[in-house]
């Protein structure tokens, strides 16, 4: 059974969601307001602003690294590096670029690999998802069934 959703939460989703023109990015503001009246507490209030500040493209691309990260299997909360370069996208390269350098400052996915002891690169093509880049990207789609 739904619940009332917080200010915080509804009243950004509502503005955002309601001038959206594009249609996976309206699914996406309606999943959100779905999954936060059907789990309180489960959406946190960072969320709608991370939403409107994708644009549809990198919002693509943020899924794509989601399914690619998750497609070895494992738990939930784990991820596996994914190589940003082999997904498909219809982004350019400076425009991948743009998208990854976004996608990395709102903290949902990191490049930093460990390539010997002490030693850290950053490689914006091979990529994680961040434990906040899986959470948004399961509560920017639709609602599963509501737990018992």
């Amino acid at each position: 059974m739904p619940t009332q959703v917080a200010l915080p939460i509804l009243m950004p989703i509502l503005e955002a969601g309601a001038n959206e023109e594009d249609e996976r990015m309206s699914d996406r503001w309606a999943a959100l307001l779905a999954n936060a009246a059907g789990w309180p507490g489960r959406v946190p209030p960072r969320f709608p602003s991370i939403l409107s500040e994708l644009s549809p493209p990198e919002a693509a691309l943020l899924d794509a690294i989601f399914v690619e990260a998750h497609s070895g299997g494992g738990a939930p909360w784990e991820s596996h590096v994914v190589k940003v370069l082999e997904l498909e996208s219809p982004l350019d390269a400076e425009q991948r670029a743009v998208a990854m350098d976004t996608l990395i400052a709102l903290g949902l996915c990191f490049a930093q690999q460990i390539t010997a002891p002490g030693v850290i690169s950053e490689n914006r093509e091979v990529v994680y998802l961040t434990t906040l880049g899986r959470a948004f990207v399961r509560e920017c789609r639709a609602p599963l069934e509501r737990p018992g």
